[in-house]
């Protein structure tokens, strides 16, 4: 079994304010006591960030890195952010997520494989959630 961190989230009022600030402190705690508790890998979720996700994402790598030993799964749709942070990473890292849509799978899978990345795919194509 592979325990996956998730509390490094922006929709965390306390992750996005250190993510916008920059303040690496916080999310380094975070980062630590996940790791203490048992987590395995933690998910680094900045959101979709358009503009800056490219900047944004190798810097949370590199901070939490100097922290924490162990792997990430990069969570972000923006491709850049994750390409960005992927090449930063000590541990070969997972990406989370492609779902079955075309769009998606044309992208992440050509990603994963280039870096040797981990991939999560989700049973979701265009038409929802599979009955079975």
């Amino acid at each position: 079994m592979i325990i996956i961190g998730e509390s490094i989230h922006v929709i965390s009022p306390r992750v996005r304010a250190a993510l916008e600030a920059r303040d690496a402190k916080p999310l380094q705690e975070q980062a630590v006591r996940q790791v203490k508790n048992g987590a395995h890998v933690l998910d680094l979720n900045i959101g979709p960030q358009r503009k800056e996700g490219h900047e944004i994402m190798p810097w949370l790598v590199d901070n939490l890195q100097e922290v924490v030993d162990v792997p990430f799964c990069l969570d972000t749709t923006n491709v850049a952010a994750l390409e960005a942070g992927i090449k930063r990473c000590k541990h070969t890292p997972i990406i989370n997520s492609t779902d079955a849509t075309e769009a998606r799978m044309s992208t992440m899978i050509p990603l994963a494989v280039k870096y040797g990345a981990g991939l999560i795919a989700l049973a979701l194509a265009e038409s929802g959630l599979p009955n079975t």
